[in-house]
């Protein structure tokens, strides 16, 4: 059953194109995701230049072309290639590209001054960034991937499980309560898990990457979180509601005793009774 919800909400949060377009909206309407371009980039310039002494004026302008709304749209459009390369492609690295808004920065900077035009790296890596290298991904990430269509055979099948064990075995609200324990405590862990996988995954030297990483994985982390926090509610209640009615019945409607019926001795055919055995 855990292993069903698991691969559901990952299909659901990853692999719908409705919800990644909604976490890419969230990513471009991210302020951190505009600092931090303006701030890496301007760092870049500024070491490869040795324009320390303009790097406010170079964070204002850079700031300024990162705020366009053409901007905006092309990081939309550069969060969505990103994510078509991790899903449908195989290239090694999953990139973080605005290619026109590098050579916009980069003319621009020429223009101010010429002598930067030998000094400023290519504009293909002036805002260009590694998100994550598929070498990198958790392992978990290609299992989800190859099994997510079975998702809801898979918590149908627990789910049946469970029915069959308060159906047939003795102790069915011991069943019940210790099933919702332990999805709920499965579920924990496995957002644990993605978690640390997540963290050691994006672990990249810009802040760029890590931050727009986070923001595509926080949807499915969210979804595991929200679920597990439901379980356990769910769990929780219905263990004290069966005590409380346990207890309730055992108060109130204790069980009858039990009186059973010893048959009488057959007499014999002469109307003597039958001898006994010592």
């Amino acid at each position: 059953m855990v292993l069903g919800l698991l691969l559901v909400l990952a299909k659901q949060s990853f692999f719908d194109d409705q919800r990644v377009g909604d976490t890419i909206d969230r990513i471009v309407a991210d302020p951190d995701v505009a600092r931090l371009l303006t701030r890496e980039v301007t760092a870049r310039v500024v070491a490869a230049g040795g324009l320390e002494a303009v790097e406010d004026q170079i964070r204002e302008g850079v700031s300024a072309i990162i705020d366009d709304r053409s901007t905006q749209n092309a990081i939309r459009k550069a969060a969505q290639n990103s994510y078509d390369v991790l899903v449908n492609g195989d290239d090694d690295a999953i990139v973080f590209d605005l290619p026109d808004q590098a050579e916009r920065i980069r003319s621009e900077l020429v223009q101010f001054d010429p002598t930067l035009d030998d000094k400023l790296p290519p504009a293909s890596e002036l805002v260009r960034f590694t998100i994550v290298e598929r070498n990198s991904l958790p392992s978990i990430y290609d299992w989800v991937n190859s099994a997510k269509s079975a998702g809801w055979a898979l918590f149908i099948a627990g789910l049946a499980l469970i029915v069959m064990a308060l159906a047939v075995g003795p102790g069915r609200f011991g069943v019940f309560a210790w099933s919702s324990i332990l999805v709920a405590v499965l579920m924990f862990v496995v957002w644990l898990v993605v978690r640390l996988a997540v963290n050691g995954a994006t672990d990249s030297s810009d802040l760029v990457s890590k931050r727009v990483a986070r923001l595509g994985a926080d949807e499915f982390l969210g979804s595991v979180y929200r679920v597990s926090i439901g379980v356990a509610i769910f769990g929780t209640v219905a263990f004290l509601a069966g005590l409380v009615a346990t207890w309730v019945r055992n108060t109130y409607y204790p069980p009858k005793p039990r009186t059973q019926r010893v048959p009488r001795p057959q007499r014999s055919r002469r109307g003597t009774p039958p001898s006994v055995a010592p």
